[in-house]
């Protein structure tokens, strides 16, 4: 025996019982491997050494890997549609940035998992996306005035920044299989509607006649309307 004090700092990867054991241990370091535990924490219990976000902080060159973090893999989806409009990929960005990438979820185990941005693609299992959608429905959001998630968002998140970047991680051959496929989302309330508020029979044309009235173009949208149930929205 040296005599000299290290510190061994143990995990198993991803936070799993069933995962991999792993460990550094620190010679006569205790600082550092207080700040390496720090990192390991936030990186989900997976090697931050591995991840450039973390080696940065903890001043080291990362290992050379092939670990993509789900940001990455975001980003890179992104960049691949060049096709749609700029105003599109701003919004994506914008709510990725907003509401996945900081999220820290907790999974049905207990555990935590997160940030996501920082995650790697191929840790993500059913489990931690339908963690996701429960942490979503128990936060709030907005500068101003807080609220809480609707379905409606919750199904819009999910469905065109989160489920398309795995499906394009599964044609790259990044993951072997997409976790969004299997996960239950949150159902859509719909809101009651009495008889008195439908336009029926002989109003129809009524409702026509009025709204030419108004002026061509408000009569062309209300016979669209009528004649084809599209909804506002559409």
């Amino acid at each position: 025996m040296s005599g000299e004090t290290s510190y061994r700092v143990a995990w198993r990867e991803g936070g799993r019982r069933t995962g991999p054991r792993e460990g550094y241990t620190f010679d006569d370091d205790l600082d550092k491997a207080k700040v390496f535990r720090g990192a390991l924490v936030a990186n989900g219990y997976r090697d931050p050494y591995k991840n450039p976000a973390f080696a940065e902080l903890l001043g080291v060159v990362p290992k050379p890997t092939d670990v993509r973090v789900f940001r990455d893999v975001a980003e890179e989806y992104l960049r691949k549609r060049v096709n749609a409009e700029r105003r599109t990929l701003a919004e994506y960005r914008r709510d990725l940035a907003t509401h996945v990438y900081p999220a820290v979820v907790v999974l049905p185990s207990g555990l935590l998992s997160g940030p996501l941005e920082r995650v790697p693609v191929d840790d993500f299992t059913d489990e931690a996306i339908q963690g996701r959608v429960t942490y979503m429905q128990s936060k709030t959001y907005g500068k101003k005035t807080q609220r809480l998630y609707s379905a409606k968002t919750i199904m819009n998140i999910h469905g065109t920044v989160i489920a398309p970047v795995f499906e394009y991680a599964v044609n790259k051959r990044y993951i072997g299989h997409n976790p969004c496929r299997e996960v239950v989302l949150p159902e859509r309330k719909g809101k009651t509607v009495t008889a008195d508020k439908l336009v029926f029979g002989k109003e129809i044309a009524v409702w026509i006649e009025c709204a030419y009235e108004v002026d061509q173009d408000t009569g062309d949208i209300t016979l669209m309307l009528l004649a084809t149930g599209l909804r506002w929205g559409d």
